[in-house]
């Protein structure tokens, strides 16, 4: 899971800092995680929580999945 947190958005939209340069890090340490840690017949799910964090209460978007078939 990733999650961003944001209080305005000069740096842009949280979801936008999840790119894909940032999706093959992520899964790269995953597969380093798992060859150490196997799960057998379980495969992980890469899910991403953007926080925009203006107002109260923060506008929260999950993203199950996110990465698709990684």
């Amino acid at each position: 899971m990733e999650v961003k947190t944001r209080k305005n958005l000069s740096a842009g939209h949280p979801l936008e800092a999840v790119n894909r340069r940032k999706q093959k890090q992520i899964i790269n340490a995953s597969k380093l995680y798992l060859q150490k840690y196997p799960l057998g017949t379980l495969y992980p799910r890469f899910d991403v929580i953007a926080v925009l964090y203006i107002s109260e209460p923060p506008e929260i978007e999950w993203i199950p999945g996110a990465f698709g078939d990684a």
